[in-house]
């Protein structure tokens, strides 16, 4: 009788003892991902709070020539609408089901009341908790040892490459200017990729985990397939060409731990449900980008290449060696799990240099797998004590300074008042005036950079404001600063400004710096602040 009172109290204080060590692990966690929203936002309200008299912080520390694309789209769902129109194009052509979550971000907007920056910023630290989220979970599934999920977890929370290594050398790692490659560049970057990784992961947490319930897989890999298509259709191939590697590689050399039967066909029926929800999206897109010609000139555009080789492998630096080491010395994939992340590691890599315009994006998620395989190298120095503990510490601190160096470099632009990142209160102010004023949908004429912002900012159309998203972005550009540098008559000026359609133009202190503007005599000035003249085009 004593002996089996003593067995059970043994037995409530091991679980008792297990749910404490759970809870406090948990509780790391937590602070981890609390520690990390906190170093993703607090740059950004120390640019706005930083800026003296007469500037205006843009909202955006990282890539602000996309980050006013995004404004412009959420403006347009501001606005009510549901269909997207490209921004800085003079003739957007019809409306397409793109870009739907910054038109939902403005429809937020809308409903709340708030500023365009403040649902932005909310949205990106919100995307980033789902996505820590969604990372804890697939580590939990595809990691056996607690001690590698650890690691994994604390590589995505703060890792990143060796790219501080070659500042100064004429590299760019991608590291430091490649958002998607990095978790950490993700969340300090933008709204969407942390969104669009949590997708990822919840989709391949559903396609291997081996205990879940039907409804719950299949409504994840349901739920994901749908949000990754909005968000970043590209991103579906990745996740579906996974998916078949690691399916096959499982079904044709089944391993001891492979699930029942049952098991593998509802994650069959998951990657079913997944490419269900996906590929009519994807199939919308080609098709709606090859028949409205605004949107082919834009898809034309928009290419992003693969940096160099050399440049990729310092960008994941120490977390890439070691997932090569746990592949190839520790062979990790004897297990379920590990065979995903060895499949995800080497379709991605084939992925982002396969010779198609979108190679740079494949880097998104790829850190994920990298991080999980490098934990179980982790996790076994560590084990070993001594001085593999010390070189498991010395490692990981390698892994930390390329985050260091991009949050320094993004806001000391800001503090020094970069005019890429901050602009004056008196530009600030025109862009409100044309916002009330200027009839909708009028053609301003602007130098780049105005013509960037303007559409983040008011219901108008520019003859160029952005590399991809202007159609025939090269010649339009060229036109238009071949406009402010005309030292012609007037009135050919005038004429050839009529012909290109345009109602009003934009002379702020950059435009001025780009020829004599001789012509503006024949123009009417309808706003002047100190530092903005706003013209109107006489009638033909």
């Amino acid at each position: 009788m004593t002996s089996h009172f003593l067995a059970g109290a043994w037995r409530t204080a091991g679980r008792s003892r297990t749910m404490s060590v759970m809870r406090r692990r948990s509780w790391v966690w937590l602070a981890g991902s609390a520690v990390l929203l906190t170093v993703v936002l607090a740059p950004y309200l120390v640019a706005w709070r930083a800026q003296p008299s007469g500037f205006v912080f843009s909202g955006f520390l990282v890539n602000p020539v996309d980050g006013f694309s995004y404004l412009a789209k959420m403006r347009q769902g501001w606005g009510g609408a549901w269909l997207f129109h490209l921004p800085y194009a003079a003739e957007p052509g019809a409306g397409s089901l793109l870009f739907l979550y910054y038109l939902f971000l403005g429809h937020v907007q809308r409903g709340l009341g708030g500023a365009p920056e403040v649902v932005y910023h909310s949205a990106r630290l919100g995307g980033t908790a789902a996505m820590l989220g969604a990372a804890y979970l697939f580590y939990r599934t595809t990691l056996p040892d607690s001690g590698a999920r650890r690691w994994a977890m604390a590589l995505t929370l703060f890792g990143s490459g060796l790219g501080w290594i070659a500042l100064g050398s004429g590299r760019l790692p991608v590291d430091l200017w490649v958002p998607e490659a990095i978790p950490f560049f993700s969340a300090y970057a933008n709204a969407h990729f942390p969104v669009a990784a949590a997708a990822m992961l919840i989709a391949m947490t559903m396609l291997c985990a081996p205990d879940l319930r039907r409804a719950v897989r299949w409504g994840g890999a349901g739920s994901s397939g749908l949000v990754l298509a909005a968000v970043q259709p590209f991103a579906v191939v990745s996740v579906a060409a996974v998916g078949l590697v690691w399916g096959a590689w499982t079904r044709l050399r089944p391993r001891t731990d492979a699930p029942a039967d049952d098991v593998q066909r509802q994650q069959f029926a998951a990657a079913l449900v997944f490419l269900a929800a996906s590929v009519p999206w994807l199939v919308y897109d080609a098709w709606v980008t090859s028949v409205q010609p605004s949107l082919a000139a834009w898809s034309a555009q928009n290419l992003t290449p693969t940096p160099p080789l050399a440049d990729v492998l310092l960008g994941y630096g120490v977390v890439l060696g070691l997932a090569l080491a746990s592949v190839f010395v520790v062979r990790q994939q004897a297990t379920s799990g590990g065979r995903l992340l060895v499949a995800w590691l080497t379709v991605g890599l084939f992925l982002v240099f396969a010779p198609f315009g979108l190679q740079r994006r494949m880097l998104l998620g790829m850190f994920f797998p990298t991080a999980g395989l490098a934990g179980l190298v982790f996790a076994d120095l560590v084990a070993g004590g001594g001085w593999r503990r010390l070189l498991a510490t010395l490692l990981f601190v390698l892994c930390l300074p390329s985050n260091l160096v991009v949050l320094t470099a993004t806001l000391s632009g800001a503090l020094t008042q970069e005019p890429e990142l901050v602009m004056g209160s008196a530009e600030r102010a025109a862009y409100a005036w044309i916002a009330d004023e200027i009839p909708q949908r009028s053609l301003i004429l602007a130098g780049e950079v105005t013509g960037n912002r303007l559409p983040a900012y008011a219901d108008v159309r520019v003859r160029y404001g952005h590399p991809f998203e202007t159609p025939r972005a090269a010649d339009e550009l060229a036109w238009v600063e071949s406009i402010y540098r005309s030292s012609a008559p007037a009135e050919d000026v005038l004429e050839e400004m009529h012909g290109r359609a345009i109602d009003y133009v934009y002379v702020g202190p950059r435009e001025r710096t780009m020829g004599a503007l001789t012509w503006l005599t024949a123009l009417l000035p309808v706003y002047q602040n100190e530092d903005v003249t706003i013209y109107g085009l006489p009638a033909p």
